[in-house]
């Protein structure tokens, strides 16, 4: 550190864990004696959030079917949304990025007569949820 430094960050610590710290200064004419010593407990790693539950798909439209679920989580970040084409498809694609708490999304721009399939999770720092059950509905 340089002269006259007055704070450090220590950082890449482990989570959850006690650190203790104390300073002193130094010059050509030697050390000064130890500052008293400062004690720091990092924060715990947040869990990953809990899924969305209840997943339901109702259609609104030809072009238009509506999702909800229960938010099951207090930690999210928030929900990604993603669809396949067919009632038993595989090939899930992220359609949508909403924010926390938010519990319900409108799908518009479908084809007529066509069935989605739907799944649900929740994300945040920590990672994400497991998928929600899915759920397939037909356009009108």
């Amino acid at each position: 550190m340089s002269a006259n430094a007055a704070s450090f960050s220590n950082t890449g610590l482990t989570a959850a864990t006690a650190y203790a710290y104390r300073v002193r200064a130094f010059n050509a004419g030697g050390d000064s004696a130890y500052s008293n010593t400062a004690l720091a407990t990092t924060q715990t790693s947040p869990a990953p959030p809990a899924a969305p539950t209840t997943l339901a798909a109702t259609a609104i439209s030809a072009s238009q079917i509506n999702l909800s679920w229960a938010d099951k989580s207090t930690n999210e970040s928030g929900f990604r949304i993603e669809r396949c084409t067919g009632s038993t498809c595989t090939n899930y694609v992220r359609i949508a990025q909403l924010g926390p708490n938010v519990t319900t999304y409108s799908n518009t721009g479908l084809s007529s007569k066509t069935t989605y399939r739907y799944r649900a999770y929740a994300f945040n720092a920590a990672g994400n949820s497991s998928y929600s059950t899915p759920v397939a509905k037909a356009t009108k």
